[in-house]
């Protein structure tokens, strides 16, 4: 079975993306999303936009998603929660020995993930990989 996302520890974080992408890509539940131009897949099953822009001008209505990893993105968490129908946001938290830790600047949106019902992302537990291996 092909492994949608690869690089990532078989966790309940992991399945709860995955069932996420289930609902809102079956035709059936009428929360189908459209492909736009403006992002993709990579083959580990990254999301890649092709530029940042504000929120707003990116899609023109409220998103079913939203990722952030400190205490100014709980807006924009709460704002995509806001959609009727299945709803993901994931708050990263990061892992102090292999990168710079957030915490310093998460502390309110870490209280605030279990009540919003956000996922939060372990760099350290939830990923086998977060950077390949350099190749020559």
């Amino acid at each position: 079975m092909n492994d949608t996302l690869p690089s990532w520890t078989d966790t309940p974080t992991k399945q709860a993306i995955l069932a996420f992408i289930q609902a809102v890509g079956d035709p059936a539940a009428h929360t189908l999303c459209r492909r736009s131009s403006g992002y993709s897949f990579d083959n580990d099953g990254t999301l890649w936009l092709e530029k940042p822009v504000h929120i707003h001008r990116a899609v023109g209505r409220r998103p079913i998603m939203a990722v952030g990893n400190s205490d100014s993105d709980i807006h924009m968490l709460k704002y995509a929660a806001g959609h009727k129908g299945s709803t993901l946001g994931l708050l990263v938290h990061h892992d102090a020995a292999r990168e710079y830790a957030y915490d310093d600047g998460a502390e309110k949106a870490l209280q605030l993930a279990a009540r919003e019902e956000w996922l939060v992302v372990s760099m350290k537990n939830d990923w086998k990989t977060v950077f390949l291996p350099s190749t020559p």
